[in-house]
């Protein structure tokens, strides 16, 4: 039993919380947060979980994943940030395992981004930029980035062009404290997580 979590690690878990609300926000999708998790009301979009855990609180958590697993059915599936439940027995599977990677604080200075790589803030530029996704292998049916994603303050795009086109990108989310960034590759699009303490 996990009796005291990293304190980075729920960091990161809260982080990646902040990121599901900002995605289903852009969806007009229905959530809820609470003190233990993140709750999805609808349908999630690709690639997001039901419910997502935010805490080590396990009495309200399983009433949360229970509530969920009956709403949702067989479409249930859900985000363990602390790999704290076995559900074979139910009848789920695991798809998959990852890992937080934490980057301590370092100066903080204004700076040119590297050769290649440009922010992603127009329309056109973010429809090209899940289109490669996509085109790589991304299963996605529908965009999983809305546009109304481009005006948060808190959400950015980056992407490495190359070819003529988008070969990588990064998402970045500030939270309280952080900055969370997910990457892929249209070559491999795995994600990729690393959460970083911000200085404001």
């Amino acid at each position: 039993m996990l009796d005291h979590p990293d304190p980075c690690a729920l960091m990161a878990a809260n982080n990646n919380a902040d990121l599901y609300e900002a995605v289903f926000g852009a969806h007009r999708l229905r959530y809820r947060r609470t003190p233990c998790c993140f709750v999805a009301e609808d349908q999630p979009p690709p690639y997001y979980g039901c419910l997502t855990t935010t805490s080590i609180e396990e009495e309200p958590e399983k009433a949360e994943i229970a509530v969920a697993r009956r709403r949702f059915g067989k479409s249930f599936g859900f985000k363990d940030s602390f790999c704290r439940y076995d559900m074979s027995e139910s009848g789920m599977r695991l798809l998959f395992t990852a890992s937080w990677i934490f980057r301590p604080p370092g100066p903080c200075e204004a700076k040119q981004l590297p050769q290649g790589w440009a922010k992603v803030d127009q329309v056109d530029e973010l429809e090209a930029w899940e289109d490669a996704w996509r085109e790589a292998g991304s299963p996605a049916s529908q965009r999983v980035f809305p546009i109304a994603l481009l005006d948060r303050r808190d959400f950015f795009f980056l992407g490495y062009r190359a070819r003529g086109g988008w070969s990588a990108g990064c998402i970045a989310n500030l939270s309280q404290g952080c900055v969370g960034s997910q990457t892929s590759s249209p070559e491999t699009p795995t994600i990729q997580s690393t959460v970083s303490p911000s200085r404001r």
